[in-house]
């Protein structure tokens, strides 16, 4: 940036000195040719000179601060890709890690579904297994409710079975025994309405 605006000045100031000495030079002409006397000349001849090697001076300055700014400006520009440079490794690192970061996103995403679809499995089959359960105990119940049904309708069989045949045997030895034998046929459909 130095560059740009110091060699301008510089070119400024070099015409600005050029200007300046052919002005001298045309007055110096001109108070010649108007005949001016050897003294006066002389004197302005040794300021013009004087002005000169001033101007040589501030010239070589400028050159060198010119040269020294360059420098600078160099490095500077140096300094500017470097960090460039920088700058777009790091966009291309946070670049990847945005992918990165989708990447494992999504991944969480399905594995949280996949989680979800066990979770609700597992309690669909929890459910399943306690409506299962429930069943087989109300089966359990109404088998072991029937088994004593049964069994008490056999050992009723049995009794009546019994009853019976004591009463065939009563009948078959014993004609009063009709009447106890009708009293017993009652009481067995008694017991069988029972």
């Amino acid at each position: 940036m130095s560059r740009l605006f110091g060699l301008p000045l510089l070119l400024g100031f070099v015409a600005f000195l050029i200007g300046w000495l052919a002005a001298k030079f045309a007055a110096y002409v001109g108070v010649r040719a108007s005949g001016l006397e050897a003294p006066e000349q002389d004197r302005v001849i040794r300021a013009l000179e004087a002005s000169l090697r001033v101007a040589r001076k501030d010239a070589d300055e400028t050159t060198i601060q010119l040269a020294a700014t360059t420098q600078e400006l160099e490095t500077l520009r140096a300094s500017i890709n470097d960090l460039e440079q920088t700058v777009q490794i790091r966009d291309e690192e946070l670049q990847d890690m945005r992918q990165a970061v989708k990447d494992e996103t999504a991944k969480v995403v399905d594995l949280r579904r996949t989680l979800t679809e066990r979770a609700e499995e597992t309690i669909r089959a929890t459910v399943l297994a306690r409506d299962s359960k429930t069943e087989l105990s109300v089966l359990k119940a109404g088998a072991t409710v029937m088994i004593d049904e049964v069994d008490r309708l056999e050992a009723e069989r049995e009794e009546l079975t019994n009853r019976l045949k004591a009463l065939d045997e009563q009948i078959s030895g014993d004609p009063n025994a009709d009447e106890s034998a009708s009293d017993g046929l009652q009481a067995g459909q008694y017991m069988s309405d029972c």
